[in-house]
């Protein structure tokens, strides 16, 4: 149930239409793959061979996290390329952030500012606080540009352990409704996103999460219930993949196994997401 509230939370920041193209934590919308003819069968036995990283003959659920971790990593970095041949408008492999405001809003932050009695421009310089928060705290060198490797952290925020304290920052004030740095009982359940309210299940954890008992919440015990992960993603479907898959219960995996069960291989994350990482096989 924490993602129901990680999707509102998500769609709640990410309202414009390039921002909703996107995953939360380890969902991927992704095109067909782009692999050379060949049959299934013998497309994982080239997987198997790229996850078996140590090459004793078994696929560990360590290695298989490790591999569906990197395609995740791999279609966050495809996109940003793809995204920054858009915002690059001087072509130098940066983007800044007046190149991010001009080419998403069309307009320049001055010139926002110059008609800030406009409804709109107030509506898109609030967005603007956010946009220069994420901005910054991507730019982990600090030298006012995106390079490609921050680009794809400003994109997917909500994907990556360096953008934590972002992601904490950003969710904690939708929650704390008047600013003063804790959130009371009332400020979190009457959360709700477009008029959905979710009072029940967030009753729930405000109980599970106020570990003191001192009816409010601060930053520390909600970090552990909002930080997304990605390699939390990968584990868990490398769990699945191996609870379906390990015939014999020995906690590793056979070619032979994964042969026997191609079926539930067809549709997962390791097959669906391959195409990102084709380059690199």
């Amino acid at each position: 149930m924490t993602w129901v509230l990680l999707w509102f939370l998500y769609s709640f920041v990410q309202c414009d239409d390039e921002k909703l193209d996107t995953h939360f934590v380890g969902v991927h919308r992704i095109p067909e793959p782009i692999l050379p003819e060949m049959h299934f069968e013998d497309r994982l036995h080239m997987y198997f061979k790229k996850i078996d990283t140590n090459s004793n003959g078994f696929i560990e659920d360590d290695e298989l996290a490790s591999w569906i971790y990197k395609t995740y990593e791999s279609l966050d970095r495809e996109h940003a390329e793809k995204q920054l041949t858009r915002f690059d408008v001087n072509e130098d492999r940066k983007v800044s952030f007046e190149e991010y405001i001009n080419q998403t809003y069309e307009t320049s932050e001055e010139e926002l500012r110059h008609s800030k009695d406009d409804k709109s421009s107030k509506f898109i310089l609030e967005l603007l606080k956010d946009e220069r928060l994420r901005f910054n705290f991507a730019d982990k060198d600090n030298d006012g540009l995106l390079s490609l490797e921050e680009f794809t952290l400003f994109l997917r925020p909500e994907n990556y352990e360096d953008m934590a304290n972002y992601e904490l920052q950003k969710s904690f004030s939708s929650f704390d409704q008047n600013g003063d740095g804790i959130i009371t009982k009332d400020e979190f359940t009457n959360f709700s996103y477009r008029g959905v309210s979710q009072e029940n299940y967030l009753h729930e954890q405000f109980s599970n999460l106020d570990v003191d008992k001192n009816d409010i919440l601060i930053l520390d015990e909600l970090r552990p219930w909002l930080l997304p992960s990605l390699k939390a993603a990968a584990k868990s479907e490398a769990t699945r993949l191996m609870n379906l898959t390990d015939s014999n219960h020995d906690g590793k995996l056979t070619l032979e196994e994964i042969l026997a069960k191609s079926h539930s291989w067809k549709d997962s994350q390791v097959v669906k997401h391959a195409r990102s990482l084709w380059d690199e096989l």
